[in-house]
């Protein structure tokens, strides 16, 4: 069985792009908005979440400070397209130990170790 990996990104092409890039080997579920993404992270179970910061009427850190109140043992990397140090302190306090950019080489790279697998190239 695939390890699952839980997209939540409002960009339909950063959504298809990841899946892409992650689906040979891992299997994909996404979400548009904050909303969709608990209701998956709920009823999934994912292994890891890529979540992006900034999501429509809310933020990806309200997002994860909830994933962490009903689940403190999912990992979840933060997808941001701009680097903010106040950000990427609030998400360690949440235990995200890091960012990434979105970019589909660093998210495959980071999905990859948050694994403990061997990164393939793009």
């Amino acid at each position: 069985m695939k390890k699952r990996v839980l997209l939540i990104d409002d960009e339909a092409r950063v959504r298809a792009s990841l899946k892409a890039v992650l689906e040979p080997t891992y299997e994909t579920i996404q979400a548009a908005d904050a909303q969709e993404g608990l209701e998956l992270f709920r009823k999934e179970a994912p292994h890891l979440v890529l979540l992006d910061v900034i999501l429509p009427g809310t933020d990806g850190l309200s997002v994860l400070q909830t994933m962490r109140a009903e689940n403190r043992t999912a990992p979840v990397i933060m997808l941001t397209g701009t680097k903010s140090v106040k950000t990427a302190v609030d998400a360690m306090k949440f235990g995200v130990p890091s960012m990434t950019r979105n970019s589909n080489r660093k998210s495959n790279n980071s999905v990859h170790k948050s694994f403990g697998d061997t990164p393939s190239t793009i």
